[in-house]
């Protein structure tokens, strides 16, 4: 129950994040994309902190992660270059994610991926939407 408490706090986190992060139109602000930057070094400190204690990863294994969680850091930088919509732009992020989960993948042991993939499963389940009114048959 903790876990799941947990992750839903670190989801909402990372929504907040999102928001954050994208890009302000026109906004001729320097400073804006210094601040996406931060924002997305945070969401990946609190990424890194969660699989530490989650996966209870090894020091190395640590420093792996952080660099390629640091480089999924820059590609999303990068995006904030193109002109792309809210919707594009998340899509681009998951595929982003999905790489650096990837990557992350054999860097650990066989008990620690199992426990990754369920935290993997977890957050891709689709979210309880209430039905659309169904019109009157007639």
């Amino acid at each position: 129950m903790k876990f799941h408490h947990t992750f839903r706090l670190l989801t909402v986190a990372a929504i907040c994040a999102l928001f954050l992060v994208t890009p302000r139109a026109q906004s001729a602000d320097n400073g804006a994309a210094g601040q996406n930057r931060d924002a997305q070094s945070v969401l990946n400190q609190m990424r890194l902190k969660k699989w530490t204690k989650d996966l209870t990863l090894s020091a190395e294994q640590q420093k792996k992660v952080q660099a390629l969680l640091d480089e999924e850091g820059k590609q999303i930088a990068k995006l904030e270059d193109q002109n792309l919509s809210p919707l594009d732009r998340s899509a681009k992020v998951g595929e982003l994610h999905e790489g650096t989960y990837a990557k992350v993948k054999p860097l650990l042991s066989a008990t620690q991926l199992e426990t990754f993939e369920k935290i993997l499963a977890k957050s891709a389940k689709p979210k309880k939407t209430k039905p659309a009114a169904e019109s009157p048959k007639q």
